[in-house]
């Protein structure tokens, strides 16, 4: 209880000083949309997904923002011992974005990314009832994004997304491009 009473008062007075210095800051709200393609390490298959995905996030001056993101995946067909098998997925999740400008027009970011969501995958054997199964996803990447003009933004990114207590999946590797609006 103590411990919890010390973080609680911890964020509090954080928030605080955030709010008290906050005319200094920067912030730069957005939205986007994203295509990506993976390719997952299961137990008995290699699925690959095609994935949609949108998401909102937040530029806190020009080297840090945190965004919030939601992908659904078309499904992946298999042959598992004779059996068809369809997977897909959906995820959400909060990720935080690291920038390092590396032009002097400032155009071009090298971009760092490290985050976390939920991971649904939905698994469909022939003859049996439809299963879902759920865990985390814990998500490392980086890219690069070019600025087109001062609002609008365009970006690459490659992630490694490790799963956490989903049965027959492991991990991830996802190639993204996405466009977003800066507000």
């Amino acid at each position: 209880m103590k411990k919890t009473i010390f973080f609680l008062g911890l964020a509090f007075a954080m928030s605080e000083a955030t709010l008290a210095s906050a005319d200094s800051y920067n912030y730069k709200p957005y939205a986007g949309v994203s295509y990506s393609y993976a390719t997952a390490h299961a137990k008995s298959a290699k699925p690959k997904y095609n994935i949609g995905g949108i998401y909102v996030g937040s530029e806190y001056g020009k080297y840090f923002s945190t965004e919030l993101f939601y992908n659904q995946s078309t499904g992946n067909k298999n042959h598992l011992n004779g059996i068809k098998t369809k997977t897909s997925y959906r995820s959400y999740g909060l990720d935080l974005l690291g920038y390092l400008p590396i032009d002097c027009n400032n155009r071009f970011d090298l971009i760092a990314t490290i985050g976390a969501g939920e991971y649904v995958f939905a698994k469909k054997i022939k003859g049996e009832k439809h299963h879902n199964n759920s865990g985390w996803g814990y998500r490392f990447g980086g890219g690069l994004k070019y600025n087109l003009t001062q609002n609008w933004q365009a970006r690459t990114l490659v992630r490694y997304v490790n799963f956490d207590r989903i049965s027959d999946f492991d991990h991830q590797i996802e190639y993204s491009a996405g466009v977003e609006y800066h507000f």
